[in-house]
């Protein structure tokens, strides 16, 4: 989904609830045919294969899987809850057979070698804990669901944004539909490489095959060759325009030069569908969103320009008293890019917690 930090190796997965979230009775039928995983197993087989499925809780302690306990993930493939759960709140034929598939090992190819990667593959996955990260507005006003759907859009195009400068934009598209593990991981660490303590060093350890180079897709890849490739671009004449936050830096007109290209020119297409969602979402907000309307409204002009300090001020403007929600949709962040230097896309979308705002009022007298 969006680009949310990942904190170690303990994976934010995310849930918004706009409708049929509510809990629904369970068949003692139901019950008994989804007991033979526990929670853990469970969770851990869905990551494996990539399914957008995730046991939140034990509920009512029967040890057994009730379709009010399960959580549909946004940002997967087939992640619409009536693809696992049905109008009447029962599990669907195609979640009876992917509980199935779960039950049974992972197929392996013939080949050594991929035998070996495909391991590795699973060893780093199972490095990881998925966590739970749920928002409900199922009985959210219409317009509040509609703000959340354009934002969702919008978390997907900054997904796209952020693949562009990491230089992974299309690399999944490699991997096979019958290696649903190497999806995972792909979708996990944003990249193909592996990440976890036990499995980052080994040269084997990929989600695509043949494994590529690291190069991000900030500078031009031949550039990347060189260790130093930072330094090289440090000592050009036009150093500080090469080293602007919200830019890219392709060849020059001459051999050894370079120039920056704003995002809004290098990322036209997908700057401009960002900036078409958020002035929908803030269409969609009443005058009691005025701040957060405000903040949108210019971060969608901030997408168009590359002027992002207008944008900085409305959002600063903005905060627990004048807004229910937590957006931030910028390219911010530098420590992905290798020099540090290049603003990385992000999104981060939060409804906030009434109770936090309370304590807040209490709290804050007591600060002095």
């Amino acid at each position: 989904m969006n680009n949310f930090a990942r904190i170690g190796f303990t994976v934010a997965t995310v849930v918004l609830c706009l409708a049929g979230c509510h809990r629904n009775e369970s068949t003692g039928t139901q019950s008994a045919a989804h007991a033979s995983m526990d929670r853990t197993a469970f969770n851990k087989r869905a990551v494996e294969l990539f399914l957008p499925l995730f046991w939140s809780e034990d509920a009512n302690q029967n040890r057994a899987l009730d379709p009010d306990e399960l959580a549909v993930l946004n940002g997967y493939p087939r992640d619409q809850r009536s693809v696992w759960i049905d109008s009447s709140g029962q599990f669907t034929a195609e979640f009876r057979s992917a509980y199935e598939r779960m039950q049974q090992p992972t197929p392996m190819p013939d080949d050594p070698a991929e035998q070996t990667r495909r391991k590795l593959v699973l060893e780093e996955l199972a490095q990881g804990r998925p966590t739970l990260v749920a928002t409900d507005e199922h009985d959210a006003p219409a317009a509040e669901k509609n703000f959340v759907s354009h934002m969702l859009k919008v978390g997907e195009l900054t997904e796209r944004l952020y693949a562009r400068q990491k230089g992974v934009f299309d690399m999944e598209a490699r991997i096979p539909d019958d290696d649903p593990a190497s999806h995972a991981l792909f979708h996990r660490n944003q990249s193909p490489f592996c990440q976890a303590p036990r499995t980052e060093g080994n040269p084997a350890c990929t989600a695509v095959v043949p494994k590529p180079a690291r190069a991000v897709g900030l500078y031009p890849a031949e550039l990347q060759n060189s260790a130093d490739f930072c330094s090289v671009l440090e000592k050009q004449p036009n150093a500080s325009e090469l080293m602007d936050h919200f830019s890219i830096v392709v060849a020059g007109d001459k051999a050894g030069t370079y120039r920056a290209v704003p995002y809004s020119q290098a990322y036209s297409d997908d700057m401009q569908a960002v900036a078409a969602e958020l002035e929908a979402a803030a269409g969609a907000l009443g005058e009691d969103e005025a701040a957060l309307k405000h903040y949108l409204l210019t971060a969608a002009e901030s997408f168009r320009t590359n002027d992002w300090e207008p944008a900085n001020v409305a959002w600063v403007a903005m905060n627990a008293q004048n807004s229910k929600w937590f957006v931030r949709i910028a390219p911010d962040e530098v420590y992905y890019d290798p020099c540090a230097w290049k603003a990385g896309f992000a999104l981060e979308l939060a409804h906030i917690n009434p109770q936090s705002v309370e304590w807040q009022r209490k709290l804050d007298p007591l600060k002095g």
